[in-house]
């Protein structure tokens, strides 16, 4: 068994022991997007993908519950903020972050009210957000989004889809994480076209769908609050510095 096929089924695992214990808990991060592309497994090999880390995101009412079972397994609590986050060492080393409620980095996606969407992970319109509210979006991040990007279709259900029009209602009410998304959308855009491991056709449909998703984005109706902040734009930051961690 690989390391990574390894992680992915530990990570499976976890999710389901806590399930029959009544606690919700669910996978997030690169293991996530491995387990929604299952016809592009191969494509995380060809654009030099590696799993390094585990992600999870849960309610910050089962945070004792949470730690307990990860303690059970032998990992060890490294880093806690009540209520917010948890970080875990595996016994191999590997690092287990799981988030609690909400995922608060250059921008805050609340998963209170979703978590339960889908299993045994956190739903597709989160998990393509959560890799573009990142303000200095890497190399990894969009190789993960360009597979999702080809794996899935962008529409107004969560059920295998990628929930455009909830993605577009919540960066309607945020000019900053609405300013960092069509961002990191255009930066895909030009670097999953450099990709050597994705063939023309790919790119064709990886390009449809960001200009599908951005299409839902801008046609959305705009609160009040999003057009005052996007009169100020970026003279004033816009995003939250993110406290590296590691």
């Amino acid at each position: 068994m690989t390391l990574d096929m390894g992680m992915l089924e530990d990570a499976v695992k976890i999710v389901d022991d806590l399930r029959s214990k009544g606690i919700q808990l669910r996978i997030m991060g690169a293991v996530a997007f491995r387990l929604h592309c299952p016809k592009r497994q191969d494509m995380f090999e060809k654009l030099d993908r590696p799993l390094t880390d585990i992600d999870f995101m849960g309610s910050a009412r089962d945070a004792t519950r949470i730690t307990e079972h990860f303690e059970s397994l032998g990992h060890k609590l490294v880093y806690g903020l009540i209520g917010e986050r948890k970080i875990f060492a595996r016994p191999d080393g590997t690092k287990v972050d799981v988030f609690l409620d909400k995922l608060s980095m250059c921008h805050t996606i609340d998963f209170e009210k979703r978590l339960g969407v889908d299993y045994p992970t956190v739903p597709l319109a989160e998990l393509t957000l959560e890799k573009l509210q990142i303000v200095k979006i890497t190399e990894k991040d969009i190789k993960d989004l360009s597979v999702l990007f080809l794996e899935h279709e962008i529409g107004h259900i969560d059920q295998d889809t990628i929930n455009g029009a909830y993605v577009a209602r919540l960066l309607a009410k945020d000019w900053g994480f609405y300013h960092t998304t069509v961002t990191n959308l255009s930066k895909i855009h030009g670097r999953s076209d450099q990709f050597e491991g994705i063939n023309d056709v790919e790119k064709q449909v990886i390009a449809r769908k960001i200009s599908n998703l951005r299409q839902m984005i801008e046609s959305e109706p705009k609160s009040v609050a999003w057009k005052m902040r996007a009169v100020t734009g970026t003279k004033v930051r816009w995003y939250r510095e993110v406290e590296d961690l590691e």
